[in-house]
């Protein structure tokens, strides 16, 4: 994990899932679908091919369990209506502690290494069990009108709390339970070659188990501790959106802009009441706690134009964009990906291919002072990808990742202080060449 403090030294999962459906029940139930899945997992995370590991050796052992399942019933009153009832349920549990034997502390190597358990899951468990219903209605042709509302019956609780986390919350931390409601409206309106769609949408997410309940635990792709808030509100997303494609004989272009306002947005911040656990003098020494802002608002856009050459050669462009505002802190919200766009040459036969894709990638100066997120500056790449097939069977190709060799790191790659190289950078991959030879039985 090269933004985390910690490697995996191993991950054992066991999965099991279960679908059934049947369709063309009637002339009114169109189909009916039920389905279950359950997961477990065995989780270690330890430090030791990292610097710290001198200074203590740390490790995480996690179990978490999820299952639950979802059924839906479609049914078609008429030929132009589309009725989709359902239900779903998910559960999680998770239980792990952090060991440390700490060898050397405020520089003094000890005589007996101390040893320290820090709870991180504390026995915690998030229930969700939804229900839902959505109606499409076609009319007038070209015209589609959809309908949904959804209900979440969540419910949570800590079953062993840490005594840290306990005073933090002041000494007793009650089981919770929402009711959250998220709806949606659009009207679309679509011929072959034009289509327009206007959207609206009021989405509530709960809080996830990380946010709810984890502990002093680096769970981000920064070297921060992360804390966790039992208290936390849904969040609430109200949100517009417009869109628009056009065809013609040889050019396709399409937009869609569209504008958020999120109430209860939950973000971690910084909070210097907070000293990390681990390593305690290594920077950064303070922890991030989830809380709740007021208001933050969310707009941008996404665009598109492509030209067809002929029917084997074509060009690709798409730019897009997002402002973020947390509006309480009067800061830019953090974690929000640059101005990025794209543009790329296609050229398809049937015996064979070329691609030359680019991307760019602007300079990231909006960012979150609470969040301490760094900036990031601009870069752009290029790959190129060529291939044949001499017969039936076989097909030869060869490519070249980042053909300019440009070092560059993504805005979301953070700077990680446990690492011995690149100033705890997070660089992509360099230039890759690769060849290939597929044949098919």
């Amino acid at each position: 994990h090269a933004g985390l403090m910690m490697d995996s030294p191993y991950d054992d999962s066991y999965l099991a899932g279960l679908d059934y459906k049947i369709v063309g029940i009637s002339d009114k139930l169109s189909s009916f679908s039920i389905k279950g899945f359950y997961s477990y997992v065995d989780h270690l995370m330890t430090n030791e091919n990292r610097p710290s590991f001198m200074a203590t050796e740390a490790s995480s052992n996690v179990f978490a369990t999820t299952y639950g399942g979802k059924t839906e019933l479609t049914i078609t009153p008429s030929e132009s209506v589309f009725l989709f009832v359902g239900a779903d349920a998910n559960f999680i549990e998770r239980e792990g502690s952090r060991i440390r034997t700490v060898k050397i502390m405020n520089g003094m190597t000890l005589p007996e290494p101390r040893i320290f358990t820090d709870k991180i899951w504390q026995d915690a468990s998030l229930n969700d069990i939804g229900v839902f219903v959505e109606g499409n209605f076609k009319f007038a042709d070209n015209y589609v009108f959809t309908a949904g509302v959804r209900s979440d019956f969540v419910s949570s609780s800590i079953d062993d709390p840490e005594n840290d986390f306990l005073q933090l919350y002041i000494g007793s931390i009650d089981d919770a339970s929402e009711t959250n409601i998220s709806g949606t409206l659009s009207l679309k309106y679509k011929k072959p070659d034009f289509q327009w769609q206007l959207a609206l949408g009021r989405g509530t997410r709960t809080a996830s188990m990380i946010e709810r309940y984890i502990n002093h635990f680096s769970v981000g792709v920064d070297p921060y501790e992360y804390v966790g808030n039992p208290y936390l509100d849904p969040e609430i997303n109200n949100q517009i959106e417009v869109s628009f494609k056009k065809e013609y004989k040889q050019i396709e272009v399409g937009a869609s802009v569209f504008y958020s306002l999120i109430q209860d947005y939950i973000v971690p911040v910084v909070d210097e009441n907070l000293p990390r656990k681990f390593m305690p003098t290594v920077p950064p020494i303070y922890a991030k706690r989830f809380i709740n802002i007021d208001e933050a608002v969310q707009a941008g856009f996404e665009w598109y134009w492509n030209y067809r050459f002929t029917d084997s050669f074509k060009l690709t462009t798409d730019i897009s964009y997002t402002y973020a505002q947390n509006k309480e802190l009067n800061e830019p919200l953090p974690q929000v990906v640059p101005l990025t766009a794209h543009a790329a040459l296609h050229y398809h036969k049937q015996k064979y291919w070329f691609n030359l894709n680019s991307r760019f990638v602007g300079a990231q100066r909006r960012v979150s002072p609470s969040f301490m997120e760094p900036e990031t500056g601009s870069f752009a790449t290029f790959d190129f990808s060529v291939g044949f097939k001499p017969f039936k069977n076989l097909s030869i190709g060869a490519s070249v990742l980042n053909i300019f060799d440009e070092a560059y790191y993504e805005h979301l790659n953070f700077s990680y202080t446990n690492s011995d190289t690149l100033s705890g950078r997070i660089y992509e991959p360099g230039r890759n060449i690769t060849f290939r030879v597929n044949y098919s039985f």
